[in-house]
């Protein structure tokens, strides 16, 4: 099914786009600092899990268990060359603004957002 058919695009209560988060982005997202983002990615049509803890976390927190992960690095390479494909113009949340300066390079039709607590993990992890 394209996302465009999808019962939940067309009535209006996601927005079209994929989020892939890990532990660590989901402990980030209960700061309230983060709210609104938290509230955003909430709309996604697409919630992969990135991180086997929240695959077995389903277990104890939902009534349906998450059968595995999407790491978002298998998932992104598929995304981007359709993307590129289409020309559609896209937002993307990354780590960096190292990271958002090669993808516009590559991708002018793109628009960026770097999330606050990835770019302390992305400093902590380099130093």
């Amino acid at each position: 099914m394209r996302y465009r058919e999808h019962p939940d695009y067309v009535s209006g209560a996601k927005s079209p786009f994929v989020v892939t988060p890990n532990a660590y982005q989901i402990v980030q997202f209960d700061d309230r600092r983060y709210a609104d983002l938290k509230l955003r990615l909430k709309q996604a049509l697409f919630i992969l899990p990135d991180g086997q803890p929240i695959v077995w976390s389903s277990a104890f927190m939902n009534s349906e268990r998450l059968k595995a992960r999407l790491a978002g690095s298998d998932l992104f390479p598929q995304l981007w060359k359709s993307i590129k494909n289409r020309s559609e113009k896209t937002l993307f949340v990354l780590s960096s603004e190292k990271v958002a300066s090669a993808l516009r390079k590559e991708y002018a039709n793109s628009e960026y957002y770097v999330a606050p607590f990835f770019s302390r993990m992305t400093s902590r992890q380099s130093t």
